[in-house]
């Protein structure tokens, strides 16, 4: 399970829970301005290029909004 939570305009929290309940976390800051749907669909795409780089599959994404 892929969860994005944005903190700031600029940054994103992606945590990552595993079937077996393993939490992994990730922040990532922007380096741009953003929005706040603008950061949450970056995130998303970090999320998906760290799922894969992973291997962790199978995916399911929630975003807070």
């Amino acid at each position: 399970m892929l969860m994005v939570f944005p903190i700031l305009m600029e940054k994103v929290r992606i945590v990552f829970v595993s079937l077996k309940e393993q939490i992994i976390e990730y922040k990532v800051c922007f380096e741009f301005p953003t929005t706040n749907n603008i950061s949450e669909y970056e995130a998303l795409l970090a999320g998906l290029l760290l799922t894969d780089a992973l291997n962790a599959y199978p995916l399911q994404a929630y975003s807070d909004s």
